[in-house]
């Protein structure tokens, strides 16, 4: 994963950790 703003990656971390790819 290509590094993203710390904001967009605590938006998504726990939407990522939800949804399993």
């Amino acid at each position: 994963m290509p590094p993203l703003p710390l904001y967009i990656r605590l938006g998504l971390g726990p939407v990522l950790l939800q949804h399993p790819p």
